[in-house]
């Protein structure tokens, strides 16, 4: 889950399986949280509730460096 100070609920419950060289677009509308999950996925942001798991890392807790560096050479986004 990810929310804001505000406590505007950006998205919860998410849950995505994606392959190895699986090439996935998330679509949706200005301000729908697109780039805020991603941020997340890869450490950028932390979330506010739950775990993210992200190539094996569960970042309960903020990602070490090495954690960072490994996930960001293996997911890239525009």
């Amino acid at each position: 889950a990810k929310s804001y100070a505000n406590g505007k609920v950006v998205f919860s419950s998410v849950g995505l399986d994606i392959a190895s060289r699986e090439r996935v677009a998330l679509i949706g509308s200005n301000g729908a949280g697109k780039s805020t999950l991603l941020k997340c996925l890869i450490g950028l942001l932390p979330s506010s509730g739950g775990e993210v798991v992200t190539l094996g890392e569960n970042f309960r807790s903020a990602p070490s460096v090495a954690q960072l560096r490994r996930i960001r050479r293996q997911i890239g986004f525009v």
